[in-house]
């Protein structure tokens, strides 16, 4: 598991890397009087920059009086970028409590098959189960097995609730947890229900709305 978090963490760390560019070329084409500040403000808007609170009004005036240097901001405009996604997020999100699962209900071990995208990814997920169960006519993950394993690895802060989804006789479950870095992951499971029973077919790992990976899953 401790691979497969540091995996995921040069994921999002090259993610960053991106943002980061872009934030660069704003401030240089400002700079250089290319773009107006309206223009400026709007494309900061667009790359998830909150431009009306008060943290980077303070930050824009500190950098337009040439008290903190070009590096300073840019760093702090890209924390501020984190923290927009994350709270954007989180809002879109119900953070549902984790329960202990009912001793009756019948669990379903599931493994991937077929996995596609990141590589070193399928390999370390390769002997994963995902333990299922059918609840109030959705199925969900087994929360206490999940919850041991963020209580287990230092890396990942905590589970920030999950979703799901039914169209007919297809659901989707979305997992979505913290890493301590303050990136979220999403884990999305799909499949299908029939009469009382159920079944999952696929799942695929995003964060930022990138998809990493994405693999079909058989029972275990």
């Amino acid at each position: 598991m401790k691979k497969f978090i540091l995996l995921i963490l040069t994921l999002f760390l090259s993610y960053a890397s991106y943002a980061n560019e872009k934030i660069t070329k704003l401030n240089e084409l400002y700079l250089n009087g290319v773009l107006d500040k309206s223009s400026y403000m709007s494309s900061l808007e667009n790359l998830g920059v909150n431009t009306s609170n008060d943290i980077f009004i303070n930050l824009f005036d500190l950098f337009s009086d040439k008290t903190l240097d070009i590096a300073t901001y840019e760093k702090s405009l890209n924390n501020l970028t984190s923290l927009s996604n994350s709270s954007k997020s989180d809002n879109n999100l119900s953070s549902n409590q984790i329960s202990t699962k009912d001793n009756n209900k019948a669990i379903k071990l599931y493994g991937l098959s077929n996995c596609k995208g990141a590589s070193d990814l399928c390999e370390d997920l390769a002997e994963a189960e995902f333990p299922f169960y059918k609840e109030n006519d959705q199925v969900v993950i087994d929360k206490t097995s999940l919850q041991m394993i963020i209580d287990s690895e230092t890396s990942l802060q905590s589970i920030m609730g999950f979703r799901n989804f039914l169209s007919n006789d297809k659901f989707d479950h979305i997992v979505r947890i913290k890493h301590i870095e303050g990136f979220l992951i999403d884990f999305k499971f799909g499949g299908y229900m029939e009469g009382n029973d159920f079944f999952l077919t696929n799942m695929s790992l995003r964060g930022n709305g990138k998809e990493v990976m994405s693999s079909d899953l058989e029972l275990k």
